[in-house]
């Protein structure tokens, strides 16, 4: 098995048709990186040019890829670690938003996959040797991780976990039904209820979920909905952003003529309170954009879709888990979905023997300050755990000296 990096510009059609193959036949599924996504990222987005794709193939096929470009600070890009700014590192994160950022691997022959891939960065000049690979928004705990951790053993290349989190997710029940479950949710879903008869009365008619995946101009009142409110104020929105309303748009439109585009709106009366985009991959669907109508924010209007998506998400032939992509942070969707999923970014020392040593010494610096603070705020916080630090870290008194 051989790997290499070219830029996604420069792919033949038949190299496009390789890495579509393997998109659909992934281990771990993830729209975000397939052609049908970074093709059109690498035409409209600035930095397109600067887009490269590690493949690992063999004869032709495609058995595993992911997308890089150099890392680099901006309002658009995860703030790196300090020895990431200093050294050469190459990143994962091509586009703005980190949603999901897991490789495409094959089932077979995984950990071989990882290690060609892992190689052919370290033997690339984009346009000089990287030192550190930064794959970020991976998802913890699935063979793709596995067959990182393997590959990185065998070629003798430290890992640091950089930062890790969870994200909200929803797997399909077999009955076809939504668990209350715990007492917070019941409180949560009663509360969203309320809220959706009190829409419904000020819009003057019945709010409904209305099915519009194959309406393109479903894009367009994404864009006004993010118009209306704090995403274009912060801006955050898509339209904010250079190109990427185009890449979008494409984006859309091609999972769109494949049926893997699902888009979903909250309606009453004939006004658009919220939507929800989806892209599907393999048994999952990926939600990559949410805007509500800023004018109706005291009605939860993402929360109520969010809740009625889950009638036909759980009706859906074929569809086993519905990822957020929200965050731990977002409390309200951490009570609606089922359960959550762990999330990492890992840092690979690519670059050699000595890059491995910088990356695991400053890792190890890094935790301890990071374990140190986070016990110093504790304390603050809380006075009985000053209160117990304060007498573990106290010292025995010494017993007299005996004289003889």
């Amino acid at each position: 098995m051989q790997g290499r990096v070219v830029k996604v510009r420069d792919l033949s059609p038949a190299q496009l048709d390789a890495w579509d193959e393997l998109g659909r036949d992934a281990v771990e599924p993830n729209p975000l990186f397939e052609p049908g996504c970074l093709v059109p990222a690498a035409r409209f987005l600035p930095n397109g040019s600067e887009i490269y794709l590690a493949i690992a193939e063999e004869d032709g096929k495609f058995f595993g890829c992911f997308p890089l470009e150099r890392a680099r600070r901006g309002r658009d890009r995860m703030p790196l670690t300090l020895i990431e700014h200093v050294l050469v590192t190459e990143t994962t994160q091509v586009r703005r938003n980190r949603y999901d950022l897991t490789p495409l691997v094959r089932s077979e022959r995984a950990a071989e996959t990882m290690g060609s891939l892992l190689q052919a960065v370290h033997d690339c000049r984009i346009p000089r040797a990287p030192k550190l690979l930064r794959f970020e928004a991976l998802c913890a705990g699935g063979p793709v991780e596995s067959s990182l951790r393997h590959a990185a053993r065998t070629l003798h290349i430290p890992l640091y976990v950089a930062e890790s989190w969870t994200r909200p997710v929803a797997f399909r029940r077999e009955d076809g039904g939504y668990s209350l479950g715990s007492e917070a949710r019941r409180k949560e879903v009663k509360e969203i209820h309320r809220k959706q008869r009190r829409l419904g009365e000020l819009l003057g008619g019945e709010v409904s979920l209305v099915h519009r995946s194959a309406d393109p101009g479903a894009i367009d009142e994404l864009f006004r909905l993010e118009r209306s409110g704090y995403k274009f104020a912060t801006g955050v929105a898509t339209e904010s952003w250079i190109g990427e309303p185009e890449w979008f748009r494409a984006t859309c439109d091609e999972f769109r003529s494949r049926g893997r585009l699902v888009v979903y709106t909250l309606e009453s009366g004939g006004t658009t309170a919220a939507i929800l985009v989806m892209f599907r991959g393999g048994d999952r669907l990926l939600g990559v954009q949410r805007a509500y109508d800023e004018q109706f924010k005291n009605f939860s209007p993402g929360n109520q879709l969010d809740l009625a998506f889950f009638d036909p998400f759980h009706r859906m032939a074929g569809v086993q888990m519905q990822d957020s992509c929200a965050g731990a942070s977002n409390e309200k969707l951490v009570r609606l979905f089922d359960e959550s999923r762990p999330v990492i970014t890992v840092v690979a020392a690519v670059g050699g023997r000595r890059y491995g040593v910088l990356l695991t010494s400053f890792g190890f610096l890094r935790d301890r300050l990071q374990t140190r603070a986070r016990l110093v705020r504790l304390m603050a916080k809380y006075p009985w755990v000053d209160r117990l630090v304060r007498s573990l870290a106290a010292q025995p008194e010494r017993p007299p000296a005996v004289s003889s």
